[in-house]
């Protein structure tokens, strides 16, 4: 997997946009997406979180194609990426996400997008991402760090498990300028 500094927006256009979420959908149907690449994508594309909703609820939590604006036009394509647990019983401070650490009680079964990023969640959407872009031959696929924002991990632990699965010349990670 090969990794860029700049903006993941500049490719919407031209590749697949991989989107990290955590699997939480509200009773009206709607994916929780409010944080991070997802909001913006919430904010960019009005029935995104009603779309991923609905991907979740048919398919479980795990990578797909959720938007997808063919046959009009070949992009964008936004694909799903589990990072975080649907939801998660917390015993200790260090699960919940840093910005959501005041926000619930410990002992408590609390909504995924609160908590912070798994590793192993990562691992198998790297394993199931690898698998859909090769059946469905996507000549490129970019995503943030996943993880590494609202998921509160750092980039040099999830990294490694990306490069197991995720090969170069297929895979961009496109993080901010530092």
């Amino acid at each position: 997997m090969n990794t860029a500094a700049g903006n993941i927006w500049s490719y919407v256009e031209k590749a697949v946009l991989v989107i990290p979420t955590n699997g939480y959908v509200t009773t009206n149907g709607r994916a929780v997406m409010g944080r991070g690449l997802a909001l913006q994508v919430k904010n960019r594309f009005i029935r995104a979180p009603y779309q991923l909703g609905r991907f979740i609820h048919n398919n479980g939590h795990k990578v797909g194609l959720f938007y997808d604006a063919a046959p009009t036009t070949p992009y964008p394509k936004l694909c799903s990426f589990p990072v975080k647990p649907v939801e998660k019983y917390i015993t200790d401070p260090s699960q919940l996400a840093p910005t959501t650490r005041c926000s619930f009680k410990l002992n408590t079964l609390v909504p995924g997008w609160a908590c912070m990023a798994d590793l192993n969640l990562i691992e198998m959407s790297a394993k199931q991402l690898a698998v859909l872009a090769e059946e469905q031959d996507w000549p490129l696929v970019v995503l943030p760090r996943v993880g590494c924002g609202n998921g509160g991990l750092v980039w040099n632990t999830v990294k490694p498990i990306l490069d197991n699965y995720l090969d170069n010349e297929r895979f961009l990670v496109v993080h901010q300028k530092d």
